[in-house]
């Protein structure tokens, strides 16, 4: 079984969606805490963070930041070296969103 990301449902992390593989979480880690200044991280650095928790505004605010800028997002991406899209990223963090508990106020995801 590969290293994935998921999402907490009724704060109880389900495998599911798994959208994004290990070798991408520093990359999405990162991301999310440049554009979320509100958001949780289980470990002392954010790039190995196992668990994170992101307001779910500042989340639907990410999307729109990465809609808006696709090119530089889909430039970090290829200088990172990873084989993703900005376009992919939307998608699945629309995915993550969707699939996450509507009742709470935060996205809760998990590495593993």
């Amino acid at each position: 079984m590969g290293f994935s990301c998921h999402v907490a449902k009724l704060y109880q992390v389900e495998y599911g969606h798994a959208c994004f593989s290990g070798s991408e979480q520093e990359y999405i880690n990162s991301t999310l805490y440049n554009l979320c200044p509100g958001l949780w991280h289980s470990d002392d650095y954010i790039s190995t963070s196992q668990d994170l928790e992101v307001p779910r505004d500042e989340f639907e605010e990410a999307i729109k930041e990465i809609e808006s800028d696709k090119e530089h997002f889909n430039q970090e991406i290829k200088d990172q070296g990873l084989s993703l899209s900005a376009e992919e990223l939307i998608s699945c963090f629309n995915a993550l969103l969707k699939s996450a508990d509507p009742k709470n106020d935060f996205i809760r995801l998990a590495w593993f």
